[in-house]
């Protein structure tokens, strides 16, 4: 229901970033296909295509309707049947805190981390939660669009789990919806645990998409390339 509703204006309240695409991009090889994990509307996947890049999306909501080399699959499910291997996956939008435990994470990311080539990087992208605990935060920042107002909150008493209500207002009607999903809060630490179970080579850390340095406790967001 979450993302049902959240399809409808999906795009405007998160729009492609031109940043984020080219940090992304910059681990792709360009004779290897590309794996996008919970691409949403899949604008990345096919501005990798429009580049020229072999590129798939995995999906698991069906309210996006996404016509093309993309497949409705349940991220907890991977690997998927084919044995196509990848040269470079990525799970951005804080796709991997919506799962039901941290073991399911360190098992997804294990799973994903055998769809990969050698020598090639799955690159994950979730909010920063140490900051949020650190600071006892009760939400992110607002976004406000051209058409919608939307007020991004936490409820949580634990570090298991916690619940994100977005609160989105349509400017012109005043229309108030709220949309709320349960997430497990994944940690740097569970990070280096699971590129660890997983046999990594080497995990490379940022704050943001143009490569800056991440902090664990004023990182808006964490970003973690974890190398084959």
């Amino acid at each position: 229901m979450f993302y049902k509703e959240l399809s409808r204006f999906y795009n405007e309240i998160f729009p492609f970033d031109e940043n984020t695409y080219n940090f992304l991009k910059s681990y792709a090889k360009g004779d290897f296909p590309v794996l996008d994990i919970g691409c949403a509307t899949g604008v990345y996947v096919n501005r990798f295509l429009e580049d020229g890049f072999k590129a798939f999306g995995v999906e698991k909501e069906t309210a996006f309707e996404l016509q093309g080399p993309f497949i409705y699959a349940d991220m907890l499910r991977l690997p998927l049947k084919s044995s196509t291997k990848f040269g470079f996956i990525y799970s951005i939008g804080n796709t991997l805190v919506h799962v039901n435990s941290k073991l399911d994470f360190y098992n997804t990311v294990r799973n994903v981390m055998s769809l990969l080539k050698e020598r090639c990087f799955f690159l994950i992208q979730i909010i920063n939660y140490d900051r949020i605990y650190g600071y006892e935060l009760k939400g992110l920042p607002d976004i406000e669009t051209e058409h919608y107002m939307v007020n991004r909150i936490y409820h949580y008493d634990n570090e298991e789990q916690l619940i994100f209500e977005m609160k989105v207002t349509d400017k012109h009607t005043k229309e108030v919806r709220t949309l709320s999903s349960k997430l497990t809060p994944i940690f740097l630490e569970d990070v280096k645990n699971a590129a660890a179970r997983a046999g990594a080579g080497f995990v490379q850390f940022f704050g943001d998409f143009q490569g800056g340095k991440f902090f664990l406790k004023d990182s808006m967001m964490l970003i973690a390339a974890i190398y084959k």
